[in-house]
């Protein structure tokens, strides 16, 4: 990986969840009632179904399996609502709510959709097969959960660029790519990095969600 015509990007959950809403939601009304770092992982959606870029991208089935957790916790969260407890007490509360096994069933269709729809617009999903101590030693030098240093240590030595919205990532982005080589961004961080998108992109075109289920 020492060009960047050959880079691979790698995107984390954070970023798939956001693809993952989108996905379960009607498309426009989503799209324009967002916040603003969902909306620029939905615009880098766009840009991969447009074959804008000549890198590579690349998740991990750890990604996938974190999924359905945003799901439950949506699900959990609507049913405090209607019971008229704020979403703010969530973690208080959450362990009192669990889902019926038709919902448990649903989500697992859903992700097994969504899985089938990344792999078709060219995302390759990474096997979880890394070294604990490298896991360690990620979580130790960056302040991160074990969960989040799992994805660092499945990146690294195979992507250029690791993608997330999520400031625990980018807030150690300069110490990440001294010591482990590669580079935090945020998702449309990429369209400015040389080398990385074809010759003519279709950038700031209104969002055309091709391809889509």
């Amino acid at each position: 990986m020492t060009s960047l015509e050959t880079a691979n990007a790698y995107l984390e959950t954070n970023v798939l969840a956001g693809w993952l809403q989108f996905f379960e939601e009607e498309r426009e009304r989503f799209f324009r009632r967002m916040e603003k770092r969902t909306k620029k992982s939905l615009i880098l959606l766009r840009d991969v179904q447009n074959r804008d870029y000549l890198c590579a991208f690349k998740t991990s089935d750890w990604s996938l399996a974190e999924l359905p957790q945003i799901i439950r916790d949506s699900k959990i969260s609507m049913k405090m609502i209607s019971d008229g407890r704020s979403p703010a007490w969530f973690n208080r509360y959450k362990t009192e709510y669990s889902l019926t096994s038709r919902q448990i069933h649903d989500i697992e269709k859903v992700i097994e959709r969504f899985k089938q729809f990344i792999s078709g617009i060219g995302i390759e999903i990474e096997p979880c097969q890394v070294n604990p101590l490298v896991v360690q030693r990620i979580a130790s030098n960056y302040s991160l959960n074990t969960s989040d240093a799992l994805h660092l240590a499945i990146a690294k030595g195979k992507c250029n660029f690791f993608i997330s919205n999520d400031s625990d990532f980018l807030n150690h982005k300069a110490e990440i790519y001294k010591i482990d080589r590669i580079r935090v961004i945020e998702p449309l961080t990429l369209r400015s990095e040389k080398g990385c998108t074809i010759e003519n992109p279709s950038f700031n075109k209104r969002p055309s969600w091709h391809g889509v289920p």
